[in-house]
Parts: structure tokens; sequence; C-alpha cells
């Protein structure tokens, strides 16, 4: 707490106390009109980006896709993998920001930016390398571009992957395709 005062305030005067840290009733909480959280910034943004404003158009949707995208800078606290409520915080961004890259990569596609969307689909992967939806998005992608050699070795890495790490088989559908 000490070092988030003089990180946030290093000016400080103790008789005046912090503008943006406050201690009330044995709770210490940030200034809300002073400080923005990533975290909430990131779940708000996920939130209007699953239940959009009807009025709000695609290129607005998109830019607020990007800046959730933006905010989340990988797992939250990975220095602490033990702590049962971090783990849980974790896990909850670590989804929303999987089922960000979903919606924007099925957006893209849509709107035919196949390469935005083969990277959404890459991110994915490299977050959570169990996301078969996710790879066989990318190697149907990577077969349309003409890429059938790419998407085989994507396949080829993540039946490796699933036999070696997991002790799975690949789903039929991703076997199929």
């Amino acid at each position: 707490l000490h070092r988030l005062r003089k990180l946030l305030e290093p000016n400080l005067n103790p008789a005046l106390g912090s503008a943006y840290i406050h201690l009330k009733d044995n709770l210490v909480s940030l200034d809300q009109h002073l400080c923005e959280v990533d975290t909430v910034a990131f779940h708000r943004l996920c939130r209007q980006v699953r239940r959009p404003d009807p009025g709000l158009g695609a290129p607005a949707l998109m830019e607020i896709c990007r800046k959730a995208l933006a905010l989340y800078q990988g797992d939250f606290l990975p220095e602490e993998p033990y702590l049962p409520w971090a783990e849980m915080k974790r896990t909850t961004l670590r989804e929303e920001f999987i089922q960000l890259l979903y919606r924007l990569g099925e957006r893209l596609r849509d709107e035919n930016e196949f390469g935005a969307a083969r990277r959404c689909y890459r991110r994915i992967i490299r977050t959570d390398s169990t996301q078969e939806k996710a790879q066989r998005r990318l190697m149907r992608l990577l077969a349309q571009a003409g890429r059938a050699q790419e998407a085989l070795r994507q396949y080829r890495e993540f039946r490796t992957f699933i036999e070696t790490e997991i002790g799975a088989e690949p789903e039929t559908a991703t076997v199929q395709l």
C-alpha cells in the first residue's frame, strides 16, 4: 500500500492523505473518479461487446473490441499461481478474452478480413492451446486461403500436443476437417 501511494503520488503530503487511495471501515479502495482499474474496464468493454447498444455501428463495436483486447496483458497475477481468489479472477479474465477473440474473429471473417481473423484464432491458441474450435477455424481459413500445407501442419501440431500433453484424441470434426 505504501509503494502504491508513492507510485500514484510521489510528493504526497501525509497530513492531507491520498487523493487516490481511501480507507473506510477498514476497507482500502481506489477513488473511482481518479483511477481506472484495467480489469474493471476490460469487463465493462466485454459487456458492451456481448450486449451492444442497438444504435452502435459495426466500426464502433470493432473499436470497443480492440480497446478491450489492448487491455488484456496476459494472465492476471501470474506470479501468484496458487492464490485461489487470483486463480478464479485469472480464469474469468482469460475466458472473457478468448470469447472476445472468437467474436472478433467471426466478425472479421464475415467482413472478408481473413488475415486478421487468422490472427485472432492464433492468439486464442497461444492463450489456450486446448481451444480445438479455434484450431479448426484457423485450419479452415488457411485452407480457404490456399495454404493447405500450413493447415495440415497446424493440424499435426495440434494432434501431437493433444495426444502427448492431454492424452486425448482430437474431436471427430477436427480430424474430418
